[in-house]
């Protein structure tokens, strides 16, 4: 609607307006026909008119733009939210770097170092892997036969550091102990891949990677005080990624484990009996006295839900990656994984899988894999036999509250 001046005398709307060459609007009444010598100019009474004017209606949707525009709306939303955390990954990923131009990536010479036959010596091997790191297990979705979020984690977490202790204290005796090699295997935290995930968690990712790298950490000083080095090899699983799908290129960096693991290496840098391997590729290669280690997560291995389980992937695998490792010089004697959450050995013992701290949850229920106590993996290493004696650590705890 055309929006015109009320003529002061006459009070009517029925104004035409007219330029004056000095830049000046001068309106004419067409009812009274008489000049109201307006001294208005014409860029004020444009903006009159305009803050008069009323404003215009929304435009109507249906109902499916409606939900294309809410669902816009999510997308961009979660958009910036992972924009967030990258930026905040990269400002942890740049001051951790900062500190690791200087580490060494191979393993420590006490580990490679033959002892003398005239003392019976040996080398630990714990496995931590899969422990879902604030996650949730609800015990009313598994039939009460478990439970799992950050209080029952972290409980879980210190007794597989008391274990690790208390197992080579109390069932080894007799052997002069060198080391221990602490494998970190992946899937540490619970992570974003699923949305049932990230609805669920306890906490949001970067507050669970500061949290449980503390907590690492304080068990890790732990067994400082048993132990005279520890070499610490990790590599990242599946949970961990940043982003939904899985991807091969810069898979260890683009991934929550590797920033814990990089927390931790920082936080031990001035202890010279900590030794970090943190590789930028899915495996860790290192050797324990003469025998040759390959520590991968596993999630590269698929299938397990026929009649042989977990057997045929993970040996098919098994032969496939050992030949591609002895066409490029790396052949390997054990290989231990994690990510199947079922503790076992495979191969005669040259495949080690490993359990989960986390234990029996709704997926596990949901796809019928079979219960398995939460676990995870201890064994001595000598240089006369290789793998000797191997146990289970037992993580479950009494002060667990379900309820």
């Amino acid at each position: 609607m055309e929006l015109r001046p009320t003529c002061p005398k006459c009070h009517t709307p029925m104004m035409k307006g007219a330029r004056t060459p000095g830049g000046k609007v001068r309106w004419t009444c067409r009812k009274g026909g008489k000049y109201c010598y307006s001294t208005t100019t014409g860029a004020q009474v444009l903006s009159k008119l305009e803050a008069a004017a009323p404003m215009p209606e929304a435009p109507k949707i249906d109902v499916v733009q409606e939900h294309a525009l809410f669902r816009k709306v999510r997308r961009l939303e979660a958009e910036n939210k992972e924009l967030i955390a990258r930026a905040a990954l990269e400002s942890g990923r740049a001051e951790a770097f900062s500190v690791a131009d200087d580490v060494k990536l191979d393993p420590p010479e006490w580990l490679i170092h033959l002892a003398s036959n005239k003392t019976n010596h040996g080398t630990i091997t714990t496995f931590l892997s899969d422990t879902h790191f604030d996650e949730v297990v609800n015990p009313a979705e598994v039939n009460e036969v478990n439970a799992y979020n950050r209080d029952i984690a972290t409980l879980r977490l210190r007794k597989f550091f008391d274990n690790s202790i208390m197992l080579v204290r109390d069932y080894i005796a007799g052997v002069k102990i060198d080391g221990l090699v602490l494998q970190l295997g992946g899937d540490m935290v619970s992570g974003n891949i699923h949305e049932e995930l990230e609805r669920t968690n306890d906490a949001p990712i970067l507050d669970t990677c500061v949290y449980w790298a503390e907590q690492i950490a304080a068990g890790m000083e732990q067994q400082l005080k048993f132990f005279s080095n520890i070499f610490v090899p990790c590599v990242t699983g599946n949970h961990g990624r940043m982003r939904k799908r899985p991807q091969y290129k810069t898979r260890a960096r683009d991934n929550f484990d590797w920033l814990i693991y990089k927390m931790l290496e920082k936080h031990f840098r001035g202890e010279s009996r900590i030794t970090f391997m943190i590789p930028d590729g899915p495996s860790a290669r290192f050797n324990v006295y003469d025998k040759r280690h390959h520590l991968v997560h596993g999630d590269e291995f698929s299938g397990g839900n026929g009649i042989g389980g977990i057997a045929v992937p993970i040996l098919r695998g098994d032969a496939l990656k050992q030949k591609t490792e002895v066409a490029v010089g790396t052949p390997y004697d054990f290989m231990s994984i994690g990510h199947w959450h079922t503790r076992c050995t495979l191969g005669g013992g040259s495949v080690r899988i490993n359990g989960t701290t986390k234990g029996y949850d709704e997926f596990t229920q949901g796809n019928r894999l079979g219960y398995q106590e939460p676990q995870q993996s201890l064994w001595m290493n000598t240089p006369e036999r290789g793998i000797t004696v191997d146990m289970p650590i037992f993580v479950r705890d009494k002060n667990e509250k379900w309820g």
